[in-house]
């Protein structure tokens, strides 16, 4: 009778944890801070600290714009979403302006491979 009670413990134990393990938020939709954006870029393409520092201020103000934009309920979703397309092709020329021509293409690059390895991890669409 323990033993059967020690077993039936365990198991419920077992399985809530599985529950749990599931259920459990993705890092998928994680934001990433501009201060990270700017660290992974400097790293990615051996920026020095100016280029560094220009590209964090350049994500900081893009990252304010855009919050500034998801809170503005008066927008169709087309609005915001052309709205958006703006904010990242300005924040992308003073990028270029700071990083420079040649490193801008890695940047590009690099951000079209991660995309791309994301679609392909994310799985079918329901």
């Amino acid at each position: 009778m323990k033993k059967t009670f020690i077993l039936f413990v365990a198991t419920c134990f077992f399985v809530s944890f599985t529950a749990i393990a599931q259920n459990a938020p993705r890092n998928e939709n994680r934001q990433f801070s501009p201060n990270d954006r700017a660290e992974q870029m400097a790293k990615d393409l051996n920026l020095n600290d100016n280029q560094k520092q220009q590209v964090k201020v350049i994500f900081e103000e893009q990252q304010t714009q855009m919050q500034a934009l998801r809170q503005n309920e008066g927008l169709s979703q087309d609005q915001r979403r052309e709205k958006m397309t703006t904010i990242r092709q300005n924040s992308d020329k003073k990028i270029e302006e700071a990083i420079g021509k040649e490193n801008f293409e890695k940047y590009k690059n690099l951000m079209n491979e991660r995309m791309k390895a994301r679609r392909d991890n994310r799985g079918p669409r329901n």
